[in-house]
């Protein structure tokens, strides 16, 4: 009895529930870290550790947030729209005011002066009117300030209508039923066209890890019995339903655009509906580019494309975000799509702008369904006629040309880049100058992000044009960003490689060392840059200012090595996962250490600043005693030295104890407490967090004998004093110390 294939539609419901099974492990995995056996408690070589449970919990926690923010960001939209297209009247020509608006128009326009009602002054009306134009821009709040005295001179405030529910968090838009419909869709599929594009441009940025590969994932599901067809099919629907930004960008967004159109519950609906419809025409657009992209270019020309869909999908999610939190681009991104022609909200990315509305909802439906079986047809018939000769045109993983340069005798080739050094940095350049992608992703994204907060904030601009200090702030705050990308990645970026080092001449933290001095002098020539344009435009410099470019300048070297030392030490190198070699939280504490110095910069006395740059420097020397420790256990995935508490633990409790006094004094200072009081209440705070996050980390992390390091713990026979005999001790310094100062506080010197 012979078995019969599966059907086509089994074939692919399995390969489409495979690839959603993958990204749902890869998302979970990615929040998750190994349990590492106690090597003292578990004596031998043991199986590698098990992955905490803690993956799900940490994906819908971030979900959530995501989902929070798409809701704020389309909330944000909606009301830039209504503030843009003015007052919206309902098909009995009301116009339609906000709660608080009309509820000020009724009691202006029901005033008594003396016992009589008189007719409402017009200073009274643009009192009443003002919360209607507050958040508009200034071109447009003459216009609807006197539109809307114009209807209360005709109609009196029955012209008027209230709008219904909670109108700030989830605005409700009138204008969806009324003649100002087609605006609404001009703008509303405007933002839908850019989230679009954006979703697919990071998509094929550094959102698609097979693109730029050798390896293909489609590779080994072209050895199934299965069509091309099928298979194209499969991957459509895949990339549908585990595209991250449809669940948590695109649904909350379009949510909130059917809210606003007064669906109710059933928006959740709707709105999911037409982010699935959207998620199918990214993922054909994605299946077939990828196809094509492979079958076209070689894997370096592939990266090359990365690293400009990466850039273009960080304008574009730059583009979203300063269109909802700064007005005036708002307004003007508002109504420049208001003068588009109307027919190009029929463009089927645009179509779920005129769902919401009762003059176009149906026929905006059945153009939608139209444009899924349009573009996913297309998509599976280009993508199996370009794979109808075999899957891959192009062979070869990486491929070099040898280059002669100019004057070099017969037979003696050299290097393009021969003025790249050599040995491990001038591998490191060679990536960098090889691999777009990792070069924009390193050095131009962390520029794009600086730039995007220095648009978007105008008064950091000003503070750095008119006081250094700030200026050294954002210089420092230039390279330490940099530093994400570059130093704690300095081992990360070896993957598969790693066991290479071990075979040079040299110690594996001597290699390292020399990495991390390249990110240096790049972070460094970041730094210098911000701080001569900060320092040509500052017209109130003064010789003193210069302490804090040598503080940022200093404050950038120290951080190198301490976010190099921490990036070694969180680093898994036998993590196939790029995105999972690193454990995130690690990459947030250097982001608490680096604002730690940042708020050195601000200190006002410079025994505080020198303080923090000694104990930043030791922290990085200690660092790297746990780095040397930890650099002949990086290729077995079994055997580690054993945890303990090291000089690092405690550089870091002291950093933070520093910067944590120096916080609660100055809050206390500023609230009038006594400089006594402010100190004492300051460094018991400071201490007990410190203590208290110190012994939850040991905890967290299994480190054995915690309690015997820190001498709350006898060993077995230990005959010194008892834990009730050294608290008594305590005590009493504390009181001598304690009556040391009353007696000096009644010295008459003191008086």
């Amino acid at each position: 009895m012979t078995s019969r294939p599966p059907s086509a539609a089994r074939t692919v419901r399995l390969l489409a529930g495979l690839l959603v099974r993958r990204f749902l492990n890869r998302s979970r995995n990615r929040l998750r870290r190994r349990k590492e056996g106690t090597p003292a408690a578990k004596p031998g070589r043991t199986g590698t550790g098990r992955k905490a449970g803690f993956g799900w919990a940490a994906v819908s926690f971030f979900a959530i947030i995501m989902a929070f923010n798409g809701v704020n960001l389309s909330s944000s939209l909606l009301r830039n729209v209504r503030n843009t297209i003015g007052p919206v009247r309902d098909p009995a020509g009301l116009i339609e005011l906000s709660r608080t608006g009309y509820t000020n128009l009724l009691r202006a326009s029901s005033l008594r002066r003396g016992g009589h009602r008189t007719p409402v002054a017009e200073p009274d009306l643009r009192k009443a009117f003002a919360s209607e134009i507050k958040d508009k821009s200034p071109e447009t709040r003459r216009a609807t300030m006197e539109e809307l005295l114009d209807q209360f001179h005709k109609r009196g405030a029955s012209g008027f209508v209230s709008r219904d529910g909670n109108d700030y968090f989830l605005p409700r838009l009138a204008g969806w039923h009324s003649a100002a419909a087609p605006r609404i869709w001009k703008t509303i599929g405007a933002f839908l066209l850019v989230l679009s594009l954006t979703w697919l441009c990071l998509d094929f940025g550094n959102g698609n890890q097979d693109l730029g590969r050798v390896e293909w994932t489609l590779e080994w599901l072209f050895t199934m019995p299965v069509s091309a067809r099928g298979l194209f099919t499969a991957q459509l629907l895949g990339y549908a339903i585990s595209e991250p930004f449809m669940w948590c960008g695109a649904w909350p967004v379009l949510v909130t655009i059917f809210v606003s159109a007064g669906w109710g519950w059933l928006s959740i609906v709707m709105g999911g509906a037409a982010a699935f419809y959207l998620s199918i025409l990214i993922a054909s657009v994605r299946v077939a580019g990828e196809t094509w992209l492979r079958s076209a270019f070689a894997p370096p020309r592939l990266k090359n494309m990365q690293a400009l869909f990466t850039v273009l999908g960080t304008i574009g999610l730059f583009f979203l975000i300063a269109n909802v939190s700064d007005s005036t681009i708002a307004t003007k991104f508002c109504s420049w799509a208001m003068q588009w022609p109307d027919a190009i909200t029929w463009m089927p990315l645009m179509l779920p702008a005129r769902a919401p509305s009762s003059t176009g909802g149906a026929a905006a439906g059945a153009a939608m369904v139209a444009s899924l079986v349009i573009f996913g047809f297309a998509a599976v018939s280009f993508s199996s006629w370009l794979v109808r000769g075999g899957l891959l045109s192009v062979s070869g993983a990486y491929v070099g040309k040898r280059r002669s340069t100019k004057g070099s005798s017969a037979g003696q080739t050299t290097s393009r880049a021969g003025i790249i050094p050599r040995g491990i940095a001038g591998k490191d350049l060679r990536l960098l100058s090889r691999d777009r992608n990792f070069l924009v992703q390193t050095l131009v994204v962390p520029v794009m992000i600086i730039g995007f907060q220095l648009v978007i904030h105008g008064g950091i601009v000003q503070a750095v044009r008119t006081e250094f200090q700030q200026a050294a702030v954002l210089a420092f705050a230039v390279g330490g960003y940099v530093l994400i990308a570059t130093a704690l990645s300095v081992l990360s970026v070896e993957g598969n490689s790693l066991w290479m080092l071990y075979t040079f001449p040299q110690s594996i933290p001597q290699i390292l060392l020399r990495k991390t001095r390249l990110w240096i002098a790049i972070a460094l020539i970041y730094t210098l840059v911000v701080l001569i344009v900060c320092a040509s435009v500052n017209h109130n410099l003064q010789p003193g200012d210069a302490i804090f470019a040598v503080m940022a300048l200093a404050g950038v070297v120290i951080y190198a090595f301490i976010a190099s030392g921490i990036g070694i030490l969180a680093t898994d190198p036998l993590e196939t996962e790029v995105r999972r070699r690193i454990r995130p939280e690690m990459v947030q504490l250097y982001m608490i250490l680096a604002a730690m110095y940042a708020h050195a910069l601000y200190a006002p006395s410079a025994w505080t600043r020198l303080a923090q740059v000694v104990l930043s420097s030791l922290l990085a020397f200690a660092l790297w005693q746990k780095v040397r420790d930890r650099a002949p256990f990086l290729l077995d995935p079994v055997a580690a030295a054993t945890r303990s508490i090291s000089l690092a633990d405690g550089m870091i409790a002291a950093l933070a104890f520093f910067v944590l006094q120096g916080l609660c004094g100055f809050a206390f200072a500023a609230n009038g407490i006594p400089p006594g009081l402010t100190l004492f209440i300051s460094f018991v705070i400071a201490g007990a967090l410190v203590v208290a996050f110190a012994f939850y980390t040991f905890w967290r992390t299994k480190t054995p004998g915690v309690l015997f390091s820190v001498g709350l713990r006898r060993a077995a026979g230990d005959q010194s004093m008892s834990f009730a005999g050294a608290l008594m001790l305590g005590l009493a310094g504390g009181v001598c110390a304690a009556s040391f100062a009353c007696a000096g506080s009644f010295h008459p010197c003191a008086a």
